[in-house]
């Protein structure tokens, strides 16, 4: 997709777009297209050719370009996988120090986050460096596909935690924006092109170099750049792609205007501070707290340790009765003619308790007659034979 022109039309220095996203067309005369072209001809006519190399890894298509290189798809032989071979220079000895800069940047970087750099070396055409080779899409490429806010929160948190571990590393990215973060088929965003990578010890003026749309005021005026920079880019960028869908959010909204205020003592202290904001969603937080909620319910309506439990529970004996005997019903009429005047009296305080029975008159008459029955049939059992 071509950058449109504008604000997105970079500065002194352009940077390499996301492997996989052609941003603009290469020469027609580069060598190395010209020599892939004619392999893939040949191919296609003889059943065969001669794979075009660099080193020992073997071109299979171009990928990306940018004013700082070209990014290649290519296949390692002796490791058995595929990489991306950037060109980083083909230029002058200032450019190919540039890339080799930019390699050793990538060198001191070890996140998941941060797309990782397997080599570097040079060649006749210029400094190459291979890299993991990520197919996904560009975070632009993501927001144009409409994804919903709380993905695109999620994808930028990621970004953010690459470029924290850049600053712990002591670099600054200085050209985030969307066509620099790449969403692999894994789930997992990876920043990309640290070729503008800025050491924050370095004490000498910084070369304004960038994407207009994206950079800081102090890094448009050439003062002295610190991790700030890269707080206010990503906050645009992130705001720019929640736009696109529609309002912002309001609790999004108010992290987004701090982390891209004008003066960078007004935004978050450092990047780490910025990613725990984002992670305070809140829409997010009471649907995981719903999941904890019904997650604990589900565990205590199912536990079979207390059924268990429940059913090893010792019962005891009832009152009158002999133990490990069954404890007698309600409807039996040992249980009426056992029942204490005070469980009569509970149900009609008005009443008193008949000797007979040991319950209330206003008790139920088929009790009475049940206990009385009981009663009669206990005293003939009793009486001796003659």
């Amino acid at each position: 997709m071509p950058t449109p022109p504008g604000d997105d039309a970079p500065a002194e220095a352009t940077p390499t777009t996301a492997v996989g996203q052609l941003v603009r067309a290469a020469p027609v005369a580069d060598p190395l297209e010209r020599a892939v072209a004619r392999a893939k001809a040949a191919e296609a006519l003889f059943g065969e050719a001669a794979a075009v190399k660099v080193g020992r890894y073997r071109l299979i298509e171009r990928a990306g370009a940018g004013g700082m290189g070209v990014v290649w798809s290519a296949w390692d032989p002796e490791l058995n996988r595929g990489v991306a071979l950037k060109l980083a220079s083909a230029g002058d000895d200032d450019a190919r120090a540039r890339a080799r800069d930019e390699a050793r940047a990538l060198a001191r970087l070890s996140h998941p986050n941060v797309v990782p750099i397997y080599d570097v070396f040079e060649a006749p055409e210029g400094v190459f460096l291979v890299m993991e080779l990520v197919k996904g899409k560009t975070l632009r490429t993501v927001a144009t596909d409409g994804a919903p806010v709380a993905e695109l929160v999620r994808a930028y948190r990621q970004c953010g935690e690459g470029l924290a571990a850049a600053h712990e590393a002591g670099l600054v990215h200085r050209d985030f924006k969307p066509d620099n973060a790449i969403l692999g088929a894994d789930g997992r965003v990876r920043v990309l092109d640290f070729g503008l990578a800025h050491a924050t010890d370095d004490t000498g003026a910084p070369i304004i170099a960038g994407t207009p749309r994206y950079m800081a005021p102090e890094q448009k005026r050439g003062d002295a750049l610190t991790a700030a920079v890269d707080q206010y880019a990503l906050c645009v960028a992130l705001r720019e792609a929640v736009t696109a869908r529609g309002p912002t959010p309001r609790w999004l909204e108010a992290i987004l205007t701090r982390g891209s205020a004008e003066r960078p003592t007004e935004r978050f202290p450092s990047m780490t501070a910025l990613l725990a904001a984002l992670a305070l969603d809140p829409a997010a937080r009471w649907r995981r707290r719903g999941m904890v909620g019904a997650g604990l319910v589900t565990v205590g309506a199912r536990s079979p340790g207390r059924r268990r439990a429940r059913a090893a529970r010792p019962r005891s004996p009832a009152p009158g009765v002999a133990g490990g005997a069954p404890r007698p019903t309600r409807s039996s009429p040992a249980s009426l003619a056992t029942t204490p005047a005070s469980r009569c009296r509970a149900s009609s305080p008005r009443s008193t308790a008949t000797p007979t029975t040991g319950c209330s008159s206003s008790a139920p008459r088929a009790w009475r007659t049940s206990a009385a029955r009981y009663r009669a049939t206990s005293r003939t059992s009793e009486r001796p034979r003659k």
